[in-house]
């Protein structure tokens, strides 16, 4: 992935992710739980006003 803005470090420090960058089912499970711990999910469809 690559984007200006956007650091993989960065990221980790924003979910609170202290472990390593590995390719594997194990840090992918605990960047989900990190990712949904730390970033709120909101319905597009809400915002759109379409309830």
């Amino acid at each position: 992935m690559y984007a200006d803005n956007f650091t993989l470090q960065g990221y980790f420090q924003r979910i609170a992710y202290g472990g390593e960058a590995r390719a594997d089912l194990v840090t992918a499970t605990a960047l989900m739980g990190h990712h949904l711990q730390a970033i709120p999910f909101e319905n597009p469809d809400i915002r759109a006003g379409m309830e």
